[in-house]
Parts: structure tokens; sequence; C-alpha cells
């Protein structure tokens, strides 16, 4: 004698998981509940995945800026060695970093200084 997963006399010709369905193991029940499962994590693993490819991204974003920022605070320094004590304007370093952007759009330009 075989027994339903609930302990129950099972029927012949009955699924074992959903003893009312007339249909042997797996039925088309359990076909469909697996398919909810499998596409449950089916689309948990894709979210993660996307997570990762976002926050690749975000972490070359930060790179570039930060590699950005370097190569101006090198051009600035680079720039700054160049001026006379005069042109400092007593080391205002907001004011001769305007400069210096004022004087970077200008070499981009073509008009250089």
């Amino acid at each position: 004698m075989s027994f339903d997963i609930y302990g129950n006399n099972l029927r012949s010709g009955y699924c074992e998981v959903h003893p009312d369905v007339h249909q042997s193991y797996p039925c088309s029940l359990c076909y469909a509940e697996r398919k909810k499962v499998d596409d449950a994590k089916r689309m948990k693993k894709e979210h993660y995945r996307q997570m990762e490819i976002n926050h690749q991204r975000d972490m070359e974003i930060e790179e570039q800026k930060h590699s950005f920022a370097r190569s101006q605070a090198i051009g600035f320094n680079k720039w700054c060695d160049g001026l006379t004590d005069d042109q400092r304007y007593g080391n205002d370093y907001e004011f001769l970093y305007k400069k210096f952007l004022l004087y970077q759009k200008k070499q981009q330009e073509g008009k250089g200084e």
C-alpha cells in the first residue's frame, strides 16, 4: 500500500504530493510549483548580478573622478611652481585654482597663455 505525503492512502494514478490530482507524480501542479521556485531563484540571481554590475560601474566612475582630481592636483602644483611670488597673490589658492582652470580652458581651446 502506498501513501501520499500527508500519510493518507494513495489512490492509484494520483499524485503523491497533490492527492486530489489524477496524474501520477510529478503532476502538472508539481511542475508549476517547481517552475515558480526556479523562476524566483533565477530572478534573485539576476537581481544580485545586476547589483554587482551597478556597483562595478559606480566604482569605475569614482575611480575616474579620483583620477581626474589627481591629474588636476598634479597639474595645479606644476602650474603653481612656475609662478613668481608676485603671481601667487599671497598664496590665495582658491583664486589661483580659478586662474589655473582658466589657463587650462585656454590651453584646450588652443589659445595658450
